[in-house]
C-alpha cells in the first residue's frame, strides 16, 4: 500500500503507517521474547495482522477502498484455508506417532492442496478463472 499512497501524493499517510509498524512490532516482539523464540514468533503472528489492519483502515479513504469490499476478498480464501488446515490435521492425527514420516508429509501436502483446490473450484470460481487466465499470459 506504500507505493499506492506515494503514487497519489499521500506520503504522510504512508509514513504514519510505517511509524505505527515501527512502534508496535518491536514492542510486541519484546513482550513475546519473554517466552523465548516461540514467544517472539507468536508475538509477530499476532502483531503483524494488527499492524496490517491499522494500515488498511488508515489508507482506505485515500485509495477509495471500502473496507467491506476489502474484507470480501479474503473471506473465501480464509474459509478454504481453514478447511485445508482441518483436513491436514485429520491426516496428522490418523498417522499418530508416524506423523513425521515422509509418507505422512507427502499425503498431507497432496490432501491439503487437493482440498483447497476443490474448495476454490466449488465456491470461488471467479478467483480460479482469474488464476487459470494467468497461464495464458505466458504464451
Amino acid at each position: 500500500m506504500t507505493s499506492t499512497l506515494q503514487g497519489i501524493g499521500r506520503v504522510g499517510v504512508s509514513v504514519g503507517n510505517l511509524l505505527y509498524a515501527c512502534a508496535l512490532m518491536p514492542i510486541a516482539i519484546l513482550i513475546g521474547s519473554q517466552w523465548g523464540l516461540v514467544g517472539a514468533c507468536l508475538a509477530w503472528l499476532v502483531a503483524f495482522p494488527v499492524v496490517t489492519v491499522i494500515e488498511i483502515v488508515r489508507s482506505a479513504p485515500y485509495i477509495k477502498l471500502h473496507l467491506l469490499d476489502f474484507g470480501k476478498l479474503f473471506y473465501l480464501p480464509l474459509v478454504g484455508s481453514c478447511i485445508m488446515w482441518a483436513s491436514v490435521r485429520l491426516i496428522t492425527s490418523a498417522f499418530g506417532p508416524q506423523k513425521e514420516s515422509l509418507l505422512a508429509l507427502a499425503l498431507m501436502i497432496i490432501v491439503g492442496a487437493l482440498v483447497y483446490f476443490l474448495f476454490t473450484a466449488l465456491f470461488n470460481r471467479r478467483t480460479l478463472a482469474e488464476t487459470l487466465a494467468l497461464r495464458s499470459l505466458d504464451s
